[in-house]
């Protein structure tokens, strides 16, 4: 209410003819009358069950055998298995967002007894 003119406020909507009292009115005219329709919505991709909160506590594990010559040398068969290792990188981030790895190695060492020489 206007005091010096005792004139009640108006809030007129720009888009129609239709006044207002109050400017939360005049709001919500507009929200619920002239909003534009909601964009439709893609289909989301169905989730993998592995991916995301369902991946956690989850692994996978991957065995390589060394070659003849990398049997030997360590370096040598790491050497041989990394476009293999990052191949199998690439795959599961293409299916996955995220993935933590790391790479384990079993090595035993062995000697030759004095009767084996």
């Amino acid at each position: 209410m206007r005091t010096h003119t005792r004139e009640k406020k108006t809030h007129p909507c720009e888009q129609c003819d239709q006044v207002f009292p109050c400017m939360s009115d005049l709001l919500r005219h507009k929200r619920t009358d002239h909003s534009a329709p909601p964009a439709t919505r893609n289909a989301a991709a169905p989730r993998a069950w592995n991916s995301g909160r369902n991946a956690l506590g989850l692994y996978s594990s991957h065995f390589m055998t060394p070659t003849p010559s990398g049997k030997w040398d360590l370096l040598l068969f790491l050497k041989e298995v990394r476009p293999q290792i990052y191949d199998m990188i690439v795959d599961e981030l293409q299916q996955k967002r995220a993935i933590k790895w790391y790479c384990v190695t079993k090595i035993r060492f062995s000697r030759k007894t004095p009767t084996e020489m």
